[in-house]
């Protein structure tokens, strides 16, 4: 989360930013993950916070039936029915009575109180592009084809018994400025992601609308975020080395589109990695 504490002054305004982050490791939809692994057909993982953009609406608000939770999509065979998840795990919530994203965000987090653990299983250990997304079915179902959320990405699942952790300060530091001073504004922070396997990971970031955008509070004024000096609107791509550190360097630039009054402003900008 990130905090922006303004502080009232005659003539400028001051102005102290601090830039929080959240490192779950994994995102699907707004959904963070972490502890996400696979033993053989078995996957496990944590939901450990889900925050929406407000108004997105939800696709299957006004149906007879709607089940939102987390499943498995096949390159070959497409998204199972959430039967796993539902009704064996109980990893899901209904939502046809719901209008927005964020509602079901909400009642996910009032249902199952986060951090919320899970296990289900993968019915094709051969398909090495599976992945894990937050879907919608009307009823689960063992041969209904389920459908991802709008906006969710889907995780693919590691390898078996592979992992990675990204290790990054907990926030930025801009420091106390005056109005004068926001656009351009920067400030950097150093971390890092170890894996135990070699190969190559995708790190990303998910603030507001999914992108390396915050906006603080629906305010004017943004934070946009860097990794290794790339926009990561899609993904960072590195070279891993099995439980070798592979160094991160975040940056966080300030920009104000308009007059900032004075206030207090937060956010929240999620970090995760992908397999590839």
């Amino acid at each position: 989360m990130k905090t922006l504490s303004i502080l009232r002054a005659v003539n400028p305004i001051i102005l102290f930013i601090i830039i929080f982050f959240v490192r779950p490791a994994y995102v699907i939809a707004g959904a963070a993950l972490s502890d996400f692994s696979r033993n053989d057909n078995t996957v496990s993982l944590s939901v450990v916070a889900w925050s929406e953009a407000a108004g997105m609406a939800n696709p299957c608000y006004g149906h007879s039936s709607c089940y939102v939770g987390p499943d498995v999509r096949y390159s070959k065979y497409g998204i199972g029915g959430l039967y796993g998840s539902c009704e064996d795990a109980n990893a899901c919530v209904r939502a046809e009575d719901l209008p927005t994203l964020a509602d079901i965000a909400e009642r996910y987090k009032r249902e199952h109180p986060l951090p919320f653990s899970t296990t289900f299983t993968v019915d094709h250990l051969e398909d090495t592009s599976s992945c894990v997304g937050m879907v919608y079915i009307d009823r689960p179902s063992f041969g209904g084809h389920a459908i991802l959320l709008p906006g969710s990405t889907c995780v693919v699942i590691p390898p078996n018994g592979s992992r990675c952790e990204i290790n990054i300060p907990p926030y930025i530091q801009h420091g106390t400025l005056s109005t004068a001073r926001i656009n351009g504004n920067t400030a950097s922070a150093t971390g890092s992601i170890t894996c135990n396997f070699s190969g190559t990971a995708a790190v990303s970031i998910s603030a507001d609308e999914a992108s390396n955008v915050i906006y603080l509070n629906g305010s004017k004024m943004v934070s946009e975020v860097q990794i290794n000096g790339t926009n990561p609107d899609g993904s960072v791509i590195l070279n891993v080395s099995a439980n070798n550190p592979a160094p991160l360097n975040i940056t966080s630039t300030l920009k104000s589109n308009g007059v900032v009054v004075a206030g207090k402003y937060t956010g929240t900008a999620l970090f995760y990695v992908n397999y590839i």
